[in-house]
């Protein structure tokens, strides 16, 4: 998961896993230290694999405080 508060020139990395780690479970990711009094905020996920299996995001739900 990365953050981009500047239009998406720059990315900065907010969470990654690199196997099985969550299994249907929820994940909940603290954006504050990125994120924080930025008036525009972007996400992008991406799937990097060597053998072609999948991801998927399900009921992905963004909120702010």
């Amino acid at each position: 998961v990365d953050v981009s508060v500047d239009g998406g020139v720059t990315w900065t990395n907010a969470a990654s896993w690199t196997a099985d780690s969550v299994n249907g479970e929820a994940v909940s990711l603290d954006l504050s230290a990125v994120a924080a009094g930025q008036a525009t905020v972007q996400l992008r996920f991406h799937y990097l694999s060597g053998w072609d299996w999948y991801w998927l995001i399900d009921d992905l739900e963004v909120v702010t405080n």
